[in-house]
Formats: structure tokens, C-alpha cells, sequence
């Protein structure tokens, strides 16, 4: 849901809505207590090994950082996620959640196959048809219960749990099986008693009521209406680069035809022509590993590769972009809009997150050699080119940052440290934690040599955490001013068989309103000694693992040359 449909023919409105607390539906605390828990326990999956918080984790912003998911089967979190034993990658990107519970929200998933409505007379047009239970409140809380029935998401595969072998039968038949698990635990019980008026004894506890409380946690959560923009429309000045970029995207380049409304989007469906790989969405009977988009729901041919138009909102903080994470830059992203056919041709796999899984390589690019299906999928384009400079693409990429929600990194619950069914609260590894602490650099304390690398740099491969396979590495980390902390230039040395003139550094600076500016970014400058490729060892062994498990270490990092926090 995280891709932008920037460039479209039509006239644009010439701002975007305001949207403020009034502007959700209504979450009861008591309830959102209950689904912030049940968000991250494995019990509600099949093998009771992964939740929903593993793709959609408060230190990925709601997301897990990923082309394409490794869901059951997998083990660890974000970047560092392994897949395990697993027989399909998730065949799209993991969407994020921020302002689902927006009145205005009618439709949800890349492809729009859940939408509010009496087709079926339980209040939704869902995958269940008739079989999705009454009384679920919001269309939040209809779509939390369908990663459950998931195969390759939550489920588990058949044989190997009661879940996955109920789902086979019919999808409403592993509800109740769930609804069981969650009765069975103490902690749970008294909870629901409390907080829903139709639960008198934990016999009555159904599915129902997990989907409402999963789906109050979800739209009470996940709102974010305090960005910089936010405050322009209240009368603040945005930073002259985002300003410029404002004008761009409600003007000349026609971005909110339809990233329009409040949530900046039409939540309507269109064609980008996004270079295509993973498994596919397929269907029993059509097993090619393709993804048709919204006519895999509507059967309609006019609908073939056509994706929901996603929220702008915090989009800064919820890489990689498209349907199936093609692109890890906004920059990127807003490149392929100006001239898709172009971008398709240049891309290559590389750019694509995804844990590495040898079994799995055969099939994660194999749909780029049938020609037939590559020629309909380019010929699906809803948008035209269009010639932006260099400054422009700039200015926009500004714009889309001045969304960010300077709240955003602050949530009213969080992640919970445990979960009554007492089973392990995924979370990063603490080597990972200490890597995200100590690539953060603040920008106010950067000197004019930094800055001056960054300038003319314009390769912008990799945002997110370094992976493999990605000769320069760039990794974002979102402020947080408890973990700020500065790089010194000593701290970076070569390794043994490299000289001191084959490393450096670089950062990437963010207009943060106000005049304050921070680097967001730090990248590894490829080595003259090995120009097609570099790897980077991080405590001996992390950043190895993440950018090349092959290679020596070209570029050590020493983490005791970093200073203590910066502000």
C-alpha cells in the first residue's frame, strides 16, 4: 500500500484536507489495551511463531522494512529477518498502518478485496463472502482477521496445525479455533470481561471481539496528523525546498489527482508498470507467479495490474515503496513515475529486500523471462512521462518529508515487553539495536566536508538497513533524540589489506522544519579496491551478514569511537 501514484493527467486539487482527532472512528481504551497484546502474540498464528507485529513492528513504523515479507516459518525481525524452512515469500509488500481508522477509509489491501459494504449483509465485500462474521465494528477490525487465515502470512501449511488445516475447509472454520486459544489463557480472560459489554463469562470471548480489539489498537495507534504540512495548513511556513516541492506536487506535476483527500489518496486503483518479481499473487487457477492486482478481486480485464493508491502519510518512514517493494528511495519511486519504462529497464534485482533464500531463487525473478506476460504488464500504464529537473525530484522528495508526523516515532502503547499467553515479544536483536544507535548522526554538529560529500553524490540505492548485494549502503534511521549520536571520522577504519583512502563516509541531510536539518542517513563509500561490490563488518559479524555473507570485511566500524549521546 506504500507506492505513489505521483503523475496522473487530470487537474489537482490545490491542497490536501486537514484531518484532525474528530476525523477517526471511535476506539475504546480498554479494548485497544486488549489488541495492542493480541498485535504482538504468536497465538493467534497457526504454529504460534509469528503476529502480527513481526510484519508491522513499532521499530519498522508499522512495517518491517522488506520487498516482500517472510512470514510463517521465518525467524527474527525487520532486515535481519531469516526465512527459515519457508516455502513462498508474502507475494506483496507489507502495508502500513498509519490512519486506517480515518472515517474516510473504505478500502483496504493493494488489491481493494476488503471494502465497506451490504453485498453479503455482514457490513462488508471481503474474501469470506457471506461466511465473515456479524458484528465486527470497522472495516479495521474486518481486515485484522484475515493474516490469520493466511497461508503462507500466519496460517501455517496444511498437516501442520489445526489453524491451517481449518482454513482448507473453509476460512471461518479456523475462527472459533482461534477464539479458543485466546479463552484458554488466564490473562486474556478477566480483560475481555472488562472491556466488551457483549462478554460476560470468557465463553463468550469469539473472534469477533479480537478482530475489535485488534482493531481498535490499530486506529487508536496508528494516527499521525501532525506533520509539518500539518502545520502549514495552519498557517507555519514549510522549508523553502519542501515549499517548492509543494507547489510541484499540488501543480505542475500533478501528484494529488490522485494522492488527493486528507489521507493523500484517491483509494482508487492504477497502473504504474513497476518492474515485476517474487512469487505472485496466484489463484488456483492460475498458479503463474504473477501479480494482476485489483482484477485478481474484480475478474475484470480493465482492472489488470492496477494497485490501490496508498497514504503519503510518515510514506518517509515506511520503505521500501510499490506493491511489492521495488523501490527503496523516494526518490526512487518519484524517478519511475516520471518515466516508467525507463526506470523498469534500469532496475535490477539488487534494489529488492529480500532475505536471502537460495531455494526461493528460482522463482523470485523467473516471471521477467515470459515475455507475453511482461509485454501486458507494460502495456497497463495509467501514468505518462514527465520531464522534472534534478531540483525538482528534490523538492518533491522534500515535500513527501515534510508528512512525516513528527510524533510519529512516539505511539500511545508501543510494543508490550510481554503478552499473557507468555509467549517471546519479537523484537530486534540487541546487535542490531546497538547498529541503529550508532549509525545515528546529528546533522546539527556535521561539518561543511560531510555536508559537501553529500551534494554531489547522486546515487540513492538503499534506504532502510543494509542487505546484500548493494555496493553502497545507505541505512535511515528516523530520529529519536534519546538515541542520537555522533559519528567521528576516526571511527571508521580499514580493514587489514585496505588503505584509509579507499573508505569514507557520507550523509544525507532531512529538512526537519524550522531550520532544523539531521542526516538520516550514513552510507559506506564502495572501496576504490573493490568497485563492484563492498561488504562492512559491524561488532566482528552483523554487518557482514547484512551486506555480503561472502566477502571479507572491506570497511570495519569501531563502536567505541562514538561519543555518547549528541543532544
Amino acid at each position: 500500500m506504500r507506492f505513489l501514484v505521483l503523475l496522473c493527467l487530470l487537474g489537482s486539487p490545490a491542497v490536501a484536507d486537514p484531518i484532525g482527532a474528530d476525523d477517526f472512528l471511535q476506539a475504546d481504551p480498554k479494548q485497544a489495551r486488549i489488541g495492542q497484546l493480541l498485535f504482538y502474540d504468536k497465538v493467534l498464528s497457526g504454529n504460534r511463531n509469528i503476529s502480527c507485529g513481526t510484519c508491522h513492528h513499532h521499530d519498522f513504523h508499522g512495517t518491517d522494512g522488506l520487498s516482500l515479507g517472510i512470514g510463517e516459518g521465518g525467524t527474527g525481525l525487520g532486515p535481519e529477518r531469516q526465512a527459515g524452512d519457508i516455502r513462498k515469500r508474502v507475494p506483496r509488500n507489507a502495508p502500513a498502518l498509519w490512519n486506517l481508522g480515518h472515517k474516510d477509509v473504505r478500502v483496504l489491501f493493494h488489491d481493494g478485496r476488503l471494502e465497506v459494504s451490504e453485498i453479503f449483509g455482514n457490513g462488508f465485500n471481503s474474501p469470506a463472502e457471506e461466511w465473515l462474521p456479524h458484528g465486527l465494528d470497522t472495516i479495521v477490525a474486518a481486515q485484522a482477521l484475515f493474516p490469520l487465515t493466511a497461508q503462507f502470512e500466519m496460517a501455517g501449511n496444511p498437516g501442520e496445525n489445526d489453524v491451517a488445516g481449518a482454513v482448507h475447509d473453509r476460512i471461518d472454520a479456523a475462527w472459533p479455533i482461534i477464539a479458543d486459544r485466546v479463552r484458554a489463557i488466564p490473562g486474556y480472560r478477566e480483560m475481555f470481561v472488562d472491556a466488551f459489554e457483549s462478554v460476560e463469562t470468557p465463553a463468550d470471548i469469539t473472534i469477533v471481539e479480537i478482530g475489535n480489539a485488534l482493531g481498535a489498537f490499530i486506529i487508536s495507534e496508528w494516527q499521525s496528523f501532525d506533520s509539518a504540512y500539518d502545520a502549514w495548513l495552519s498557517g507555519a511556513p514549510l522549508p523553502p525546498e519542501a515549499e517548492v516541492g509543494r507547489q510541484l506536487f499540488f501543480g505542475e506535476a500533478q501528484c494529488a489527482t490522485c494522492h488527493s483527500g486528507p489521507l493523500f489518496t484517491d483509494q482508487e486503483f492504477h497502473a504504474l508498470g513497476l518492474p515485476a518479481f517474487g512469487p505472485g499473487r496466484t489463484r488456483r487457477f492460475d498458479p503463474t507467479p504473477r501479480d494482476v492486482g485489483r482484477m485478481g478481486e474484480s475478474d475484470a480485464l480493465k482492472d489488470a495490474y492496477r494497485f490501490r493508491t496508498p497514504s503519503l502519510r510518515n510514506v518517509a518512514l515506511t520503505a521500501p515503496y510499490g506493491h511489492n517493494g521495488a523501490f527503496p528511495t523516494l526518490e526512487g519511486m518519484v524517478r519511475h513515475h516520471l518515466d516508467p519504462t525507463a526506470s523498469r529497464t534500469a532496475w535490477r534485482p539488487e534494489l529488492a529486500a529480500l532475505p536471502d533464500a537460495p531455494w526461493l531463487a528460482e522463482i523470485d525473478f523467473v516471471i521477467q523471462s515470459d515475455a507475453r506476460e511482461m509485454a501486458r504488464h507494460e502495456a497497463a500504464l495509467d501514468i505518462a512521462p514527465m520531464a522534472l529537473s534534478d531540483a525538482e525530484i528534490a523538492a518533491l522528495v522534500s515535500f513527501l518529508n515534510a508528512l512525516t508526523g513528527k510524533t510519529a516515532e512516539d505511539r500511545p502503547l508501543g510494543r508490550p515487553e510481554t503478552v499473557p499467553s507468555g509467549i517471546p515479544v519479537d523484537r530486534p536483536s540487541q546487535a542490531f539495536k546497538r547498529l541503529i544507535r550508532a549509525w545515528r548522526v546529528d546533522a546539527s554538529e556535521a561539518d561543511d566536508g560531510i555536508e559537501a560529500a553529500v551534494r554531489p553524490d547522486p546515487v540513492a540505492v538503499g534506504q532502510g538497513l543494509p542487505r546484500p548485494g548493494i555496493a553502497d549502503q545507505r541505512i535511515h534511521l528516523p530520529p529519536r533524540k534519546a538515541q542520537t549520536r555522533r559519528v567521528e571520522p576516526e571511527a571508521v577504519e580499514p580493514a587489514p589489506g585496505f588503505q584509509k583512502a579507499d573508505i569514507g563516509c557520507a550523509g544525507m541531510q532531512r529538512d526537519q522544519g524550522g531550520g532544523a536539518r539531521r542526516l538520516d542517513l550514513l552510507r559506506l563509500v564502495r572501496p576504490a579496491a573493490e568497485p563492484a561490490r563492498a561488504a562492512c563488518a559491524y561488532e566482528g559479524a552483523l554487518l557482514r551478514q547484512l551486506c555480503d555473507p561472502v566477502l571479507p570485511a572491506l570497511v570495519r566500524y569501531q563502536p567505541r569511537a562514538v561519543r555518547g549521546p549528541a543532544e
